[in-house]
């Protein structure tokens, strides 16, 4: 593996960690509770970091409906949830789809998120993909343009993740 391919690789796993555990960890190493928060509370926020990616990214175009979903995560046992919300934006350009991804190149940071990495995916057709973290809420975010080089049709995925969390909603 090249050295930039690592990178990302391991950024991706590194991210992957976070998405699947959702966790923090005292300082003794030791992992604390989980925050309690209302399901509907935290699906309405990864409902708004969506659309806010979707303004952001400034591109008309198909998006697919399926909306947030809840799944359980790795916590340690601790009964934690994490709201997912994969979507993308299709039927349009490369060349719009790339206007979109420079757009959030430019604009998450402005909205809160910091870009932990960015560039291609080490895929045969170079996608290009950003990381990304909203620093206020911890989601967390990998977005894919797809060129459809391989006779696909061009596409943005975007697959969001809140922090696993305790559902308070539900009977535990």
């Amino acid at each position: 593996m090249n050295s930039r391919v690592t990178r990302i690789f391991v950024g991706i796993v590194a991210v992957s960690a976070t998405l699947m555990v959702g966790c923090t960890m005292s300082d003794s190493g030791e992992k604390s509770s989980l925050k309690r928060r209302a399901g509907a509370e935290v699906e309405a926020e990864i409902k708004g970091r969506s659309s806010e990616v979707m303004d952001i990214m400034a591109t008309k175009g198909k998006v697919t409906e399926p909306g947030p979903y809840s799944a359980e995560c790795a916590d340690g046992g601790q009964g934690g949830r994490v709201i997912r919300h994969p979507w993308s934006l299709y039927g349009v350009s490369n060349d719009r789809l790339e206007k979109a991804m420079q757009n959030l190149l430019a604009g998450l940071p402005k909205r809160g998120w910091k870009i932990v990495e960015s560039g291609t995916d080490g895929s045969k057709n170079q996608n290009q993909q950003i990381l990304a973290v909203h620093l206020n809420t911890h989601t967390q975010m990998d977005v894919r343009w797809k060129k459809g080089l391989d006779t696909n049709r061009p596409i943005i995925t975007v697959n969001m993740y809140s922090r696993c969390f305790v559902d308070t909603s539900q009977n535990q």
